[in-house]
């Protein structure tokens, strides 16, 4: 995606492409951010993404051909070698599972004698947390994997739990979510809105 054009919360417009007229992804394949993060016993199916509220070209999902894969700016930095159906996030011990009609193709191989709470995209890449709010899993947003369960708390250090249940669908009935796509119309008093703070419109 190209930015075009911005409007930011202190009301200021930017320039006409204020980052350039660089075309990183392919056009003819849009994906679908779902929110910042994936719920329990939820999964992402093809071209379905977690994605940060602010930037989407920074995401973790599932591509068209079944790869999971991590994006930074729109720059592939990690994907599975292995492809499946959807990206099923197991709420019986947090497990992020990668499914087939065959069956699994792929695990991040953690699981959690707590059940799932988060699969959750964050500003230093992804994390998995369970009910008893530990870190299950992380991927950094430099791609890097962490072992099951690691000190100091995987890719992001403080807990933000308390941001947890942010995602698009969880917002006012007229906010639309923080973006739209190509063809899409705000209707009369509909707005987009910061996922974090609604209010912010």
């Amino acid at each position: 995606a190209v930015l075009m054009w911005r409007l930011d919360a202190a009301a200021d417009e930017s320039s006409c492409y204020p980052y350039g007229k660089k075309q990183t992804m392919n056009r003819a394949n849009p994906f679908l951010c779902i929110g910042k993060g994936l719920s329990a016993d939820m999964a992402l199916g093809l071209n379905e993404f977690i994605c940060d509220p602010i930037d989407n070209g920074n995401r973790f999902g599932l591509s068209t051909n079944g790869f999971i894969e991590l994006y930074r700016g729109d720059e592939l930095v990690w994907q599975s070698e292995e492809f499946g159906k959807d990206l099923w996030f197991s709420y019986d011990d947090a497990e992020l599972v990668l499914r087939s009609e065959k069956g699994y193709k792929w695990t991040n191989g953690c699981k959690s004698d707590a059940s799932g709470k988060k699969v959750k995209y964050t500003p230093r890449g992804v994390k998995i947390t369970d009910r008893s709010g530990d870190l299950v899993w992380a991927l950094s947003h430099d791609g890097f994997a962490s072992s099951c369960f690691p000190e100091g708390g995987g890719p992001e250090e403080e807990d933000d739990d308390e941001a947890d249940n942010d995602t698009v669908e969880q917002l006012p009935d007229n906010c639309r979510g923080y973006s739209l796509k190509v063809g899409e119309v705000l209707r009369p008093n509909e707005f987009l809105c910061e996922p974090n703070d609604p209010s912010v419109r």
